[in-house]
């Protein structure tokens, strides 16, 4: 679904049935969102099946859906495309 994160169009998936929120560390810089330290830094296996992405930081990500208007608490680790 497209969505608008600080009036710039993005693509997000919303999965109900997920237990964790993670967002690209590059939109985190390319969006300029104020990055937080995890509290509970934790390493991510069903990313990339080995467990070598460790989660440190998270951020705050507000969003748009026509006039539907929200922010989710997001972990943040760095994905490719």
């Amino acid at each position: 679904m497209r969505c608008k994160i600080q009036d710039n169009v993005c693509g997000m998936i919303i999965d109900n049935g997920s237990c964790t929120n993670v967002v690209p560390t590059t939109l985190v810089e390319k969006l300029g969102l104020t990055i937080v330290s995890h509290p509970k830094p934790y390493s991510l296996w069903w990313l990339n099946g080995n467990g070598d992405i460790r989660v440190t930081k998270k951020v705050c990500v507000p969003f748009s859906i026509k006039t539907y208007h929200d922010e989710v608490l997001c972990d943040v680790a760095p994905m490719s495309s």
